[in-house]
């Protein structure tokens, strides 16, 4: 992203609304579960705050650091491809 703003919005819009579609989608396909892996909801759960239906602390942790890294490696990627110069 070039502009802060919009990298700040772009992950509220993330947390706040995607997610919770995602969410909802995945309680129709009947796989629940697998929403706790979604990147806020496995990072609320470190916090302790993410309810039953949250990852273990060592889990979320696990699964935080790897959406970081994957996250990560996108940008790294995106950023190497472009001529900054």
């Amino acid at each position: 992203m070039h502009n802060q703003v919009a990298a700040l919005v772009g992950t509220l819009v993330w947390i706040f609304v995607v997610e919770n579609l995602l969410w909802g989608l995945f309680a129709l396909l009947d796989v629940e579960d697998a929403a706790r892996y979604l990147p806020f909801r496995a990072l609320d759960a470190t916090g302790g705050s993410g309810g039953d239906q949250a990852l273990s602390y060592g889990a979320a942790v696990l699964v935080s650091i790897v959406w970081i890294a994957l996250l990560g490696a996108a940008g790294a990627a995106r950023t190497l491809r472009r001529d900054i110069t």
